[in-house]
Parts: C-alpha cells; structure tokens; sequence
C-alpha cells in the first residue's frame, strides 16, 4: 500500500488564474509569477520512505483564448534510488543512481539502498488553447499540450533524464449556482533511457466543485 503525506504552500505575484476561470470567472490578459513549496513523504509500496521537497518557481501567461506557463522546479529529495520524483517506482539500473554511490553493480528493487540528493528539477512548459468558452451555457473545452524537459539529473535520481510529451482534453460545466463538473484525458508519452524503461500512458480526471464566493472553491 501506498503511504503518503503531502503539505501545499504557495506564494503568488501577480494575477492567479484558476483552470476553471475561462467559466466562471472574468479572466484577464495578464502575466503572473508565482513560487511554491510542496512536501511529500511516503513508502511507495516500498520498506523504507522517501520524502521530496519541491519549489518551483512559475512564470505564466492567462488569457480568455490561451494560457501558456513554464515551471522551474528544485528538488531535494531523500530516499531509495527507484522512486523518481514525477513518476514513482520504477526500475532503476543507474549505477550512479541517489543510494547506489558509485557502485557498478545492478541491484533488484528490493535491495535499493537510501540517499539523498538535491538540483534543479524537470522544466515544464505548457500551453493552453481555450477552444470552447460559452458563458451563457456554462461550458468550456480546454486542450493542453506540455512537454517536460529532462533537466533534473539522473545520476541523483531526481528525473530519467529524457524529455516527456502530453496532450490533454479538459472540459467543464456549471450545474447551477456555485457548482461545477469537469472531467478530462491526457495521453503521455514517456521517454525511456538505458537504465529507465517507461511506457506510455492514459489518464484521466472526474470531479464536481462548488465556488462559496469568487475566491474560494472546493471540490474533489
């Protein structure tokens, strides 16, 4: 079983855009800047847990037809070399992986050593064209493209070291006052190097949110 806790800290400068906003809000043309901390820890079905600290730091663009953001992460991030920060368990032949130090022996999952490591993270750009946006029906269609470049080190164990692609479809409408369904798909392909082997994979979202007042919103 996966154990897992998570603390959420963000920091905003300039104008903060909900993905929702293109429905349920007035969205302005605007950059914005924001910078955030995200704590973790968990054992990912593993004996041993691995915590991960990430700040990242985002410089974005909201707009009524388009968005786009680019992300630059820092990890630290302590734990068994197999658990990639992003992607969770995998098998993890780097021989100079977070816990192996240096070692040139291959070792199977269950005897992957802790360590601890820290460096910039993967850069993330985006791009959100808001193809459908119907106020007076309540409904909006958002497709997103992304592509995640492998700038955090694999050697440290905090990425794979190779680019990953996405593409979703995310719709939204509102239900009456205040409520909200949205649900979407993504596809991503994820790139594979000598000593991670990744596959490709669907994903998928479902919720409804209720908005108390134009700033606050909860949801699941």
């Amino acid at each position: 079983m996966i154990s897992r806790k998570t603390l959420s800290m963000v920091l905003a400068a300039g104008l903060l855009a909900s993905a929702c906003a293109g429905v349920h809000a007035t969205t302005l043309d605007a950059p914005y800047v924001s910078a955030g901390v995200d704590y973790s820890s968990g054992k990912y079905g593993l004996g041993s847990s691995t915590t991960i600290w990430d700040v990242p730091l985002v410089f974005g663009y909201s707009g009524s037809a388009w968005s786009a953001s680019l992300t630059l992460p820092y990890l630290h991030v302590s734990g068994p070399g197999n658990v990639i920060p992003g992607i969770g368990v995998v098998r993890n032949t780097n021989p100079q992986s977070r816990g192996k130090a240096g070692s040139s022996a291959i070792v199977i999952p269950a005897t992957y050593l802790s360590g601890t490591a820290s460096g910039i993270g993967d850069v993330e750009a985006q791009a959100t064209f808001h193809a459908v946006h119907n106020r007076d029906a309540g409904f909006g269609l958002d497709l997103t493209g992304r592509i995640k470049f492998g700038t955090a080190s694999a050697n440290k164990g905090l990425g794979t070291g190779q680019n990953d692609y996405g593409a979703a479809v995310d719709l939204y409408k509102t239900l009456g006052p205040g409520w909200m369904a949205f649900g979407g798909f993504a596809y991503t392909w994820l790139g594979s190097s000598t000593y991670i082997q990744l596959n490709d994979v669907w994903s998928g979202n479902l919720g409804l949110s209720y908005a108390f007042d134009q700033g606050d919103m909860a949801g699941g």
